[in-house]
């Protein structure tokens, strides 16, 4: 009798020790880290990486950095301003949230199922480009335009995280508009002129980056200055995690 009474103590023990154990490795499992693939699809060497940490079961906040470059693309201007290239690019993205997942609608707590709320998302590139400058069909010159661009994004998301084998996650934001505020220095040298020249080359920003659209139809063109501009955007990315 006492040793059947001795094995039920010590499965009962090993079992409930196992129970604790297993419960005290998922409540450890607080935070993220991610990496978001998305900028590379519009070129440049653009790292951006992140980090999420559970604040209550049914609420987290994130922050997000990385390093951009504006995007090289060919420019296909037959207007003043021809052969636009990319001389210089660096920059930097940084972004923060608080996100809400339902507890109504998620079966499992935060991190996993759908989440919204608020976030702030700020860009910055440091871009010197060189074109040459036309008057009439025919080369007149050549010129350098030096740009810092500054755009932030304040707004709401919806999004999706998916958790497979409770350690590596698919950050899905499906849901994200925003109103920007662009905002942009520039200094032109050599053999461009302030006003017509400056504004061809804005409008050459919009064509190839429509992120910075809205400094081309608003603002005023200088050949030393800046320009600022209000806009709507969108935000929409995908991320990958690991859990710990």
């Amino acid at each position: 009798m006492k040793t059947k009474l001795l094995i039920f103590a010590m499965t009962f023990f090993c079992t409930l020790s196992y129970s604790q154990e297993e419960l005290t490795v998922k409540k450890k499992l607080k935070n993220t880290i991610k990496w978001n693939p998305t900028p590379l699809a519009f070129g440049g060497n653009n790292w951006v990486f992140g980090y999420e940490r559970v604040l209550f079961p049914s609420q987290t906040a994130s922050i997000n950095v990385g390093l951009i470059q504006f995007p090289e693309r060919a420019a296909n201007s037959t207007g003043i301003l021809r052969n636009v290239k990319r001389t210089k690019s660096s920059g930097f993205t940084l972004s923060a949230d608080y996100r809400f997942y339902p507890t109504k609608r998620n079966r499992l707590p935060a991190p996993d199922g759908v989440y919204f709320g608020p976030f702030l998302n700020y860009f910055q590139y440091n871009t010197d480009f060189s074109v040459d400058v036309y008057k009439a069909g025919v080369l007149e010159g050549q010129g350098t335009i030096d740009t810092e661009i500054d755009i932030l994004f304040v707004c709401f998301q919806l999004g999706y995280q998916f958790i497979f084998w409770d350690r590596l996650t698919l950050d899905l934001i499906l849901f994200g508009p925003a109103l920007g505020m662009h905002s942009a220095d520039l200094k032109a040298q050599g053999d461009l002129e302030a006003g017509e020249d400056v504004q061809e080359f804005l409008d050459y920003l919009k064509d190839q980056f429509p992120l910075a659209g809205e400094l081309a139809s608003s603002g005023e063109a200088t050949a030393t200055g800046s320009t600022t501009a209000w806009s709507a955007g969108y935000r929409y990315s995908f991320s990958l995690g690991f859990r710990f």
